[in-house]
């Protein structure tokens, strides 16, 4: 059983969202975080929402509830929500050194949890560079590569 599930959804345009759902995985002697997300399509005409994998969706409501048909559960919308608009971000903010690891549900496998530690540069306005390494097992990975944004319906 999972517990203090939480969704995060950014519109990425008129048909597409990105969503971050986070919970706590209760279940000895599996304890620990999950961590999920991705960028989702709307199906035509519809309030659903359908990433890569086919038989994950997302249903918004009017009413601000969103229904996941895998993993975190239903998800009601906060009174203290802000209603926002689209925005791009600027490839300019995210420049800089970033730092994070990724952290396995499972408790005895934490030691093997990869670190990362890149360098991001700004190309234009809609590329970044990105190098640096990601530390797995104790041995340095080399990451590298030039990241451009791609645009739908527009």
């Amino acid at each position: 059983p999972t517990i203090c599930p939480s969704m995060t959804v950014v519109p990425l345009g008129p048909d597409m969202i990105e969503t971050w759902r986070t919970c706590c995985l209760f279940c000895p002697p599996f304890i620990g975080p999950i961590v999920a997300g991705g960028v989702q399509t709307r199906n035509p005409g519809t309030n659903t929402f359908r990433d890569p994998h086919p038989s994950k969706i997302v249903t918004f409501s009017a009413d601000g509830t969103a229904r996941a048909t895998q993993g975190c559960g239903n998800f009601k919308k906060r009174r203290t929500s802000q209603k926002r608009t689209f925005q791009k971000v600027d490839a300019r903010d995210l420049a800089g050194n970033w730092r994070g690891c990724f952290c396995h549900p499972l408790v005895y496998s934490w030691p093997f949890s990869p670190v990362f530690c890149t360098t991001k540069t700004a190309l234009n306005e809609d590329q970044y560079e990105e190098s640096g390494r990601c530390c797995f097992l104790c041995l340095p990975i080399p990451i590298s590569g030039t990241h451009t944004r791609v645009y739908v319906n527009g």
